[in-house]
């Protein structure tokens, strides 16, 4: 699932949080052009049976469904196997039983290599950020070396998800 952050409140989006409103600039800055529409994301949540699960401040944990019922949000298709899905959900439910700490270490890195143009990949072991959890769960070949540097915009452009591919939050959409 993907994320973008700001509460739908009577039809209306609500402001975007500066956290998020920076990843959604700093993604911007690789996405140009047609590109630049998949930097609308700014987080990656794993759909797991009874739970999302995704990585945050505190690590990675598990969250009730509604969390994200009044956010702007898309669901993707992982184009898993049956066999292959169950394996991934594992692997996140792993982690999260684990408290795999979240990387901060791993976000300096990416904008590291977003403001010089290098291609740096520092951060340490055990952690994980909200994309890198779901494009390693996802195991896409181009991601396998390293899932740490994916960002929601990646997995956006992955799936081929769009801003008009949104979910409207449901109590907004009854705008009078």
């Amino acid at each position: 699932m993907l994320v973008s952050a700001g509460v739908w409140r009577n039809g209306k989006r609500g402001p975007v949080p500066p956290l998020s409103r920076l990843i959604q600039w700093a993604q911007a800055r690789r996405f140009r052009g047609d590109r630049r529409q998949y930097a609308h994301w700014n987080h990656a949540v794993w759909v797991s049976a009874g739970a999302l699960i995704e990585a945050l401040g505190k690590g990675v944990v598990e969250s009730p469904y509604d969390k994200y019922r009044d956010v702007e949000f898309a669901l993707v298709h992982s184009n898993l196997t049956d066999a292959e899905r169950a394996d991934a959900d594992q692997f996140v439910r792993y982690l999260s039983t684990r408290h795999t700490r979240y990387g901060v270490v791993t976000l300096v890195s990416i904008a590291a290599s977003l403001l010089t143009g290098l291609r740096l990949s520092f951060g340490l072991r055990d952690t994980v950020i909200c994309s890198g959890l779901v494009a390693a769960a996802l195991a896409a070949d181009n991601w396998r070396a390293d899932p740490s540097h994916v960002m929601p915009a990646d997995l956006a452009e992955y799936a081929r998800i769009t801003p008009a591919d949104v979910h409207i939050p449901a109590a907004s959409a009854s705008v009078g």
